[in-house]
C-alpha cells in the first residue's frame, strides 16, 4: 500500500525515460492545448511548437495567454502558435471557442485537456452554477472535446495509425482524495458546498478518468487513442489554494509536462494502449479508485456529462454563441 501511495503519486519517480528533446517532429500537425498559458500546459505548448507542430493555446485570461506566446515566441522566433481564448466555466463560451477553432482549421491531430482548478474556495461556481472545479475539470472539458470530435475522427481517417490522440490530465488525487461513491448532486446548483473543495476536486479527476476510458472504448474503431495521466506532484499554479507542507515533494513544470508529452506524442503509444492511465514519469500505472475501472461507473459518468450538456445546449440553442455574459472571477486556468 505505501509502495502504490509512493509510485501513484509520482514521488521518488526517478528519471524520466521520456523528455522535451525526444518529441518527434510535428511538422504539419495541429495539436490544441487548454490552459496552457501557465504551468504545464505552458510548458506542454512550447515543446510542441519546438517542434515545429502548430499550437493552440486555449486560456481563458487572454492577457496571460498573450504573454505565454510572447514567451514562446521570444524562444523561437519561427514558432507556430495561436491564442484561443476559452472559458471552461462557461458552456456557451466553451461553444463558441470550439466553433472559432473549426473555423480556422481542417484538421486537429492532438487534444490536451490540460486546464484544471484546484480546491477553490468552498461554494465557488462557474456562470452556469456548476462547482467551480468540476464545471471546469470536466463539464467544460466534455462539452469542448465533444464539439471537436468530428474534426477529430476526420483527421484521424486520413493519418498514420496511433498519431492522433485525446489526453485528459487527472491527478492521484481520484483515488486518495475522491469519495468512494460519486455525488453528482454536490456539484451544481444548490449544492455546491455539501462537499469540501478536496473531494470535490478528486471526484472531478477521478472522472476524468472515466471520460478517457468511455472515449477511448467509443473512438477505437476511428483509431484515435485516447489517455489519462497524472502529471506528479508539480510546482504550477494549480496548487495556489494548497498550502506550503506539499512544496517538499514538488517537481519542477518540466518534469510535470513529461508525461502529457510522452502520451501526446510518443511513437511508444499506440491505439493497444487507449484507455490507459499513466503516472510519472510517462508509465503505465493501474488505477487505484475501483470506480475508476469499473465500466458501468464510468458510464453512469459519461451518462451524466452528455445529458447536463445535452440539456444546456439544448435550451440555449436559438441563443448566440457569443452573447452569453462573462463569468465571475474566477482562478486563470
Amino acid at each position: 500500500m505505501l509502495m502504490d501511495l509512493i509510485r501513484g503519486n509520482g514521488i521518488f519517480a526517478g528519471k524520466s525515460p521520456y523528455n522535451a528533446a525526444d518529441v518527434p517532429d510535428q511538422t504539419g500537425r495541429v495539436h490544441l492545448v487548454t490552459g496552457a498559458n501557465t504551468g504545464i500546459g505552458f510548458v506542454t505548448a512550447k515543446a510542441l511548437a519546438a517542434k515545429h507542430a502548430k499550437v493552440y493555446l486555449a486560456c481563458r485570461n487572454t492577457e496571460k495567454g498573450q504573454e505565454a506566446i510572447e514567451k514562446i515566441k521570444k524562444a523561437q522566433a519561427d514558432a507556430d502558435v495561436v491564442l484561443l481564448k476559452l472559458d471552461l466555466g462557461s458552456l456557451v463560451a466553451v461553444k463558441a471557442a470550439a466553433e472559432e477553432f473549426l473555423s480556422k482549421e481542417t484538421r486537429l491531430d492532438v487534444l490536451i485537456n490540460s486546464a484544471g482548478v484546484m480546491t477553490p474556495p468552498r461554494g465557488s461556481k462557474t456562470l452556469d452554477g456548476y462547482e467551480l472545479t468540476f464545471g471546469t475539470n470536466n463539464i467544460g472539458h466534455h462539452a469542448f472535446t465533444q464539439t471537436l470530435l468530428p474534426l477529430i475522427k476526420k483527421t484521424a481517417a486520413s493519418s498514420p495509425p496511433d498519431s492522433v490522440r485525446i489526453v485528459y490530465v487527472s491527478s492521484a488525487a481520484h483515488w486518495n482524495m475522491a469519495p468512494k461513491k460519486l455525488d453528482f448532486e454536490a456539484v451544481k446548483e444548490p449544492n455546491i458546498a455539501r462537499l469540501a473543495p478536496a473531494p470535490l476536486y478528486g471526484q472531478s479527476k477521478l472522472v476524468n478518468i472515466q471520460q478517457a476510458k468511455v472515449l477511448a472504448r467509443q473512438l477505437k474503431d476511428d483509431g484515435v487513442v485516447v489517455t489519462s495521466l497524472h502529471p506528479g506532484l508539480i510546482a504550477s499554479d494549480l496548487y495556489r489554494y494548497m498550502g506550503p507542507f506539499l512544496t517538499v515533494f514538488m517537481s519542477s513544470v518540466e518534469l510535470g509536462a513529461v508525461t502529457q508529452l510522452y502520451c501526446a506524442t510518443s511513437p511508444n503509444v499506440t491505439l493497444a494502449d487507449s484507455g490507459e492511465y499513466y503516472v510519472p514519469w510517462a508509465r503505465k500505472f493501474k488505477t487505484q479508485h475501483a470506480l475508476a475501472e469499473n465500466v458501468e461507473e464510468q458510464q453512469k459518468a459519461w451518462d451524466y456529462l452528455e445529458k447536463e450538456v445535452g440539456d444546456f445546449y439544448s435550451k440555449h440553442a436559438a441563443e448566440p454563441s457569443t452573447t452569453q455574459p462573462a463569468a465571475p472571477a474566477q482562478p486563470a486556468v
